[in-house]
């Protein structure tokens, strides 16, 4: 009776850690395929960071722009036109810059000490070019659902200003990744 007794709770811990080393590894895996690009100065850190590098043409594209504060105080301010994020695209394949629409409402936003502000890239463009090449693609990219296949360079942007009191401080950081999507099969 012991010795099945011991058999049995050596079978139930092997099944418990062989489980918790699985979740482990898929989780290790997730983060392994994301893309990440990183820019640190001063007191923050600007990251932009894409599900995928590879995406399929009418597959969603998942960018995050994520801005972090690690300065000496517990929160601040920053002041910023629409949004603290710009996101830069160009096709290069095509040589095709998407344009970012930038309103001139300014808006504050309050950053906790060590943690992440962020946003989603929003899909929006602009008319930028009467070639009629620009203007095909410029069409697909607005009317199907993520990017149309071409190679990819994605810059974020990140301006603000912080009111120090007696002086207004203009802050700008820049990363970028490379994405691909590929024609479907």
């Amino acid at each position: 009776m012991k010795v099945l007794l011991i058999l049995l709770i050596f079978i139930f811990n092997f099944f418990l850690i062989g489980c918790t080393q699985k979740e482990e590894n898929v989780e290790a895996l997730t983060e392994e395929d994301l893309v990440v690009s990183e820019t640190a100065a001063g007191d923050f850190i600007l990251r932009l960071v894409s599900k995928n590098a590879v995406y399929e043409a009418g597959e969603p594209i998942t960018i995050v722009g994520k801005l972090k504060y690690r300065g000496n105080k517990e929160e601040l301010v920053i002041t910023y036109a629409n949004s603290p994020f710009t996101f830069d695209i160009i096709e290069s394949t095509r040589g095709v810059e998407i344009p970012f629409a930038v309103r001139s409402t300014f808006r504050n936003t309050i950053l906790e000490y060590d943690q992440w502000y962020e946003e989603e890239y929003d899909k929006q463009a602009l008319p930028n070019d009467n070639n009629d090449k620009t203007a095909v693609f410029m069409s697909s990219y607005i009317k199907e659902e993520g990017f149309p296949p071409g190679e990819y360079e994605v810059e974020v942007r990140s301006e603000f200003m912080i009111n120090t009191g007696q002086t207004k401080e203009d802050h700008s950081y820049t990363t970028s990744i490379l994405l691909d999507v590929k024609e479907l099969n």
